[in-house]
């Protein structure tokens, strides 16, 4: 007998997606930071982003790290997030992963 469960039941389409960010680095942020509060959001972070635009993330919290794997970069990423931590003026004034 085939089990009641439907695969497909907890596979809601998600609003986190790249392209739903805006390319305003300050209103980037904005998004980023209600996205960081989410469950899993370091899963989707690494799914979602390329290393090279969670460097530049990195970079524009003014943030310097020797790492390069996503491992090691989402969460530094996930904290300044919640810790409400600015992006740098030179940051704000580039479009978004620039």
């Amino acid at each position: 007998m085939r089990s009641s469960h439907s695969t497909t039941e907890n596979k809601k389409p998600s609003l986190m997606k790249k392209a739903n960010l805006p390319t305003n680095p300050a209103h980037a942020l904005e998004q980023l930071r209600v996205w960081a509060q989410l469950e899993e959001v370091e899963d989707s972070f690494a799914k979602m982003f390329l290393v090279s635009e969670l460097l530049w993330l990195i970079w524009a919290f003014g943030t310097s790290t020797p790492y390069k794997k996503k491992q090691k970069l989402v969460p530094i990423i996930i904290s300044n997030l919640k810790n409400r931590s600015p992006f740098t003026d030179e940051a704000l004034n580039k479009e978004l992963f620039s």
